[in-house]
């Protein structure tokens, strides 16, 4: 059970990893593209509503988590490349969509987020390295390391809070606002 649930990981981070490899370039430039990034709140807009509206329905468990699950889940993971898009959201999105409880849509959800992390450092660690700052400046990477690990904790936890009460109508709500400024006011 625990291999195949470990295979069915390995599947959905297919997408993401062919993705950003893919177009690793454009997806950098993308952070500076304040209209896109505008847009792509609109998209997590849609997706956290489509749970919200949608998506607690699902009755499939863990247990019947399938290739196809695991293959939208990670298709849903690669649109979250993007700035904006809220990985987590479009994931659970993806599985929910798919007749999945929310619960196993969310901890598959989190479990996929481990490979397409390591897989980021893995491309990055050699520019990392390379940089002529790191002797100087590895005290404040090594505090906002730290401090991003915490916020991520912190934004997982508010998450998890949010699906488990079923209100991520309000985050829907303010990725939609946030994305309108970003397309009229920036």
């Amino acid at each position: 059970k625990d291999f195949r649930y470990c295979i069915l990981l390995i599947v959905a981070t297919i997408p993401a990893a062919i993705g950003g490899v893919l177009f690793n370039d454009y997806i950098e430039s993308a952070f500076s593209n304040v209209k896109l990034v505008g847009c792509t709140l609109l998209v997590t807009s849609a997706f956290l509503m489509l749970i919200h509206k949608y998506g607690y329905s699902g009755k499939r468990t863990a247990k019947n988590l399938n290739l196809w699950d695991a293959l939208r889940m990670g298709c849903f993971q690669l649109v979250a490349l993007l700035p904006g898009v809220s990985r987590s959201g479009s994931t659970i999105t993806g599985g929910m969509l798919g007749g999945l409880d929310q619960k196993s849509a969310r901890d598959f959800s989190f479990f996929m987020f481990m490979p397409v992390s390591l897989g980021a450092i893995i491309l990055k660690i050699k520019d990392f390295i390379a940089s002529p700052t790191l002797a100087t400046l590895w005290l404040p990477y090594l505090v906002a390391f730290i401090v991003s690990g915490v916020v991520t904790y912190l934004a997982l936890h508010l998450l998890f809070t949010f699906l488990n009460k079923r209100k991520m109508n309000v985050f829907s709500i303010y990725c939609f606002i946030m994305g309108i400024c970003a397309l009229l006011i920036i």
